[in-house]
């Protein structure tokens, strides 16, 4: 076996850490936390991510089957995603580690889902806004960084968390208090029930943001259910990843391989066996894998320093789309 390496060097980069500084002094102690996204380049290059050939990684095999690495280089990269790393680097957890590529061109996105989903007036003008609503949104940081790049742009962003894994900071950055399936009955347009917070929700989103939907736990069918939502975007790992349920989520039987282990191209065309169609099919909703789409740059705290391939996908489900079931596209 070769020998331990550090992999990249142990001190961080000025470039990379210049981004965190200037977004410290400029907005101050209260802003610490919402600092200036990396690249995911400066993070690759950083972290060695991605080259195994390069990581100096010595990934072991427990009793359980699971895989490890102990080396510098994954110890590094793990206190990087917990937020533990040290001074002068994000001190927060991060599930979607997000970049400035990655939230650049979800913006372009939603842009362009306003034009689809809204329209535009005889002279080229938006009808209206596009609403987009994100569930278990933390604290917010990504709709912030959402809202500047789409200042502007007709498309109104808000950002919800039920609070229970003590990520959220409250109204103060822009994060409604409200439990994911209230949040969609009062922005889906079924209902009108209070909602602690001083910001309020539109009565009729259309779309719905989820990054890293909890594991076992599915919003899904809520949103479906809704009477304004046209789309939902799933960002993290899909079908037999830690995000999400994997039968009301994406559709999956209990005795179905990993989506990792089968002949799948990301939109559920797998080979094999038939199933029981998914009930976002039932229900009359379409599944699109959006991820080249938005740049195939993703990363994420799972990302293992000694794999080539991204655990991350962005999954969008859209309302009234047609499916062909005998070819098995769901």
């Amino acid at each position: 076996a070769p020998a331990e390496s550090s992999g990249p060097s142990m001190a961080p980069s000025e470039t990379f850490l210049r981004l965190h500084e200037l977004s410290r002094k400029s907005r101050g102690a209260e802003y610490m936390d919402a600092a200036a996204l990396p690249s995911a380049s400066h993070l690759e290059r950083e972290f060695g991510l991605f080259n195994p050939e390069g990581s100096g990684c010595c990934p072991t095999v427990d009793a359980t089957g699971a895989v490890t690495c102990t080396c510098s280089g994954c110890e590094r990269w793990s206190k990087y995603v917990a937020g533990t790393l040290g001074e002068r680097w994000p001190t927060y957890k991060q599930y979607e580690v997000l970049t400035t590529e990655y939230v650049a061109q979800l913006a372009r996105y939603l842009r362009s889902r306003r034009s689809e989903i809204i329209g535009d007036d005889v002279v080229g003008e938006p009808l209206r806004s596009l609403r987009v609503l994100e569930l278990g949104a933390g604290d917010g940081r990504l709709t912030r960084h959402l809202r500047e790049e789409l200042n502007g742009h007709s498309v109104e962003v808000y950002a919800t968390d039920d609070h229970s894994l003590g990520l959220a900071r409250g109204s103060a950055h822009g994060v409604v208090a409200a439990d994911a399936l209230d949040a969609i009955a009062l922005a889906g347009g079924a209902a009108r029930s209070p909602i602690d917070g001083s910001f309020n929700l539109p009565a009729a989103c259309d779309v719905a943001l989820v990054c890293w939907q909890p594991m076992g736990v599915d919003w899904t069918a809520a949103i479906r259910a809704s009477a304004s939502f046209q789309e939902y975007l799933l960002i993290g790992e899909a079908d037999g990843g830690i995000c999400g349920h994997r039968r009301l989520t994406w559709g999956l039987e209990d005795d179905d391989v990993d989506a990792g282990d089968s002949e799948d191209d990301g939109n559920g065309e797998g080979a094999g066996r038939a199933r029981a169609m998914p009930s976002y099919v039932t229900d009359g909703w379409t599944r699109v894998d959006v991820t080249d789409e938005l740049g195939g740059r993703q990363i994420c705290r799972t990302d293992e320093r000694w794999l080539s391939g991204r655990r991350s996908r962005s999954i969008s489900f859209r309302r009234g789309a047609a499916c062909v079931e005998s070819s098995g596209v769901f």
